[in-house]
């Protein structure tokens, strides 16, 4: 039993690491675009940076309207060798 729940644990770790990689590769392309807006299109440049602000207020809006009241801490109890 406890050798599948690590094997979960891992596959879970793993798939978190992809998705990760690939939200970094994104950002990355979006900073470059920022980038060469700024340099030779600055009114495009301003549209985009406040558009990122609306979106990122709206989030937040949302998490603090429909996030969760009772927010937990766990902590797992692991054997160490």
């Amino acid at each position: 039993m406890d050798g599948d729940t690590n094997k979960k644990e891992f596959n879970k770790w793993l798939q978190n690491r992809k998705l990760g990689k690939l939200f970094v590769c994104i950002e990355c392309v979006y900073a470059v675009i920022l980038l060469l807006t700024l340099l030779f299109n600055f009114p495009l440049f301003t549209h985009l940076v406040i558009f990122q602000g609306i979106f990122v207020l709206v989030y937040l809006l949302i998490g603090l309207f429909f996030g969760k009241k009772t927010a937990k801490i766990t902590n797992k109890n692991r054997e160490t060798i």
